[in-house]
């Protein structure tokens, strides 16, 4: 019987604790690692797409992330005209 690796399965992440701030978050992930807290299908996924345009899958994450406050942005706008 093999091991299964983080890729294979949820059960491996860490769960992200409830914060009572921001102050209280921004200092757990100061120091936290955050591949131990992410879906690790979605890391592997995430990661392929990086190799595949070169560049590193944390710069990545943040053009992902960028795109998709973006959107948001627009469609809160877009509902606030009705």
């Amino acid at each position: 019987m093999r091991a299964c690796s983080p890729f294979e399965t949820r059960d491996m992440t860490k769960r992200i604790p409830q914060f009572k701030n921001e102050d209280g978050e921004r200092k757990f992930w100061a120091t936290a690692n955050p591949a131990e807290y992410l879906d690790w299908p979605s890391g592997k996924r995430l990661k392929v797409l990086a190799n595949r345009r070169d560049v590193p899958y944390q710069s990545l994450l943040k053009v992902f992330l960028a795109e998709r406050l973006v959107r948001e942005r627009r469609s809160i706008y877009m509902m606030s005209l009705v």
